[in-house]
């Protein structure tokens, strides 16, 4: 699966989902959710974020999307993203086109 991770997913996340062989693309510091979408959209990416902002995006105006992963944790350590991923993708899901709440039911 081809993903971009917003600026506030830990690093470490990128390093696991291309260790496992996923296309990781990380969004720099500052740009806005809005771009973030749209490039994620226009190449048929999905999108994984601690942010609110995203669902607002989609739900709220609209705005198509390739699929979303909201993280969720009380803590949200990266190790916590990581095994809240890495659980997700092995159960199956996150699917291009899903719009996916990850929270802590999601690192046992």
């Amino acid at each position: 699966m081809r993903f971009i991770l917003n600026c506030n997913v830990s690093p470490k996340v990128a390093e696991d989902l291309r260790r496992l062989g996923h296309e990781v693309e990380v969004a720099e510091p500052g740009t806005s959710d809005e771009a973030i979408l749209a490039r994620a959209t226009r190449l048929g990416t999905i999108v994984v974020t601690c942010d609110e902002d995203f669902g607002q995006l989609v739900f709220e105006k609209g705005l198509p999307n390739a699929g979303i992963v909201k993280l969720t944790l009380r803590n949200n350590s990266a190790a916590n993203q990581v095994t809240a991923l890495r659980n997700a993708l092995n159960k199956g899901q996150i699917a291009p086109g899903a719009f996916v709440k990850l929270d802590d039911a999601d690192l046992r």
